[in-house]
């Protein structure tokens, strides 16, 4: 079966005036459909980076991305945007909602992108957002949510396209232990509806729900199981 994300050889490095960084170096990484693939280390180990390329978030400057099999090489950020959102979902730690939408049109944006019309999409959205707990609050803004229930909101427009991929960058890092648990449940749950999830982490509280993990150290992969 051919990954549903693939990355060979793949390098990203930041430079500035006087600094290089070298965030990923020389990666190669296939993504199997159906997987839930952690992605540990400690922070500043790459692995928000490596999550990024995987994601179509940011440029390689070396080796080779592929999605479904197809090479990304050559495709322009018009191009990139509208696989991203034909392919992947994203959930970050910061939630990243439109503070002056309502939840209801948070969650239903990613179809709204693909075109879908105004009343589907909030239709669809609204069914996601009842799928995690969140259904009476639809017409609310996001700050009128906890951060627990801003968190579930992403997960629910993560959700709402039916993506191939969840990718998930530190889900947890800024909620509490118990709405840090929710979320994550709510993406094994994803999984077990047949998305491929993959989740950035430096915890290892939720290590039993990866079927594989990996560990990034300087832009390189130094462990796998």
């Amino acid at each position: 079966m051919v990954p549903v994300v693939s990355l060979e050889r793949a390098s990203r490095v930041f430079r500035t005036d006087r600094v290089e960084t070298r965030a990923v170096h020389e990666v190669s990484l296939q993504v199997e459909a159906g997987e839930f693939l952690q992605i540990r280390g400690r922070s500043g180990a790459g692995k928000s980076t490596l999550l990024a390329l995987l994601g179509l978030l940011e440029p390689l400057d070396a080796g080779v991305r592929r999605v479904v099999g197809a090479d990304t090489a050559g495709l322009t950020s018009d191009q990139l945007a509208a696989l991203r959102n034909k392919y992947f979902g994203f959930v970050f730690q910061r939630f990243h909602l439109v503070p002056d939408r309502s939840i209801g049109e948070n969650v239903a944006l990613p179809l709204t992108l693909r075109g879908v019309g105004a009343s589907d999409a909030l239709a669809a959205a609204e069914g996601k957002l009842e799928r995690v707990g969140l259904g009476h609050r639809m017409h609310h803004l996001p700050a009128q949510l906890s951060g627990g229930e801003q968190q579930r909101a992403a997960v629910a427009r993560a959700m709402v396209g039916a993506p191939a991929v969840i990718f998930a960058d530190e889900p947890t890092g800024s909620l509490d232990s118990t709405s840090g648990d929710a979320v994550m449940e709510l993406l094994a749950a994803a999984r077990q509806g047949g998305a491929t999830v993959v989740v950035v982490t430096h915890e290892l509280r939720h290590a039993s729900l990866a079927s594989r993990w990996i560990t990034v150290h300087d832009g390189v992969i130094t462990d796998q199981g």
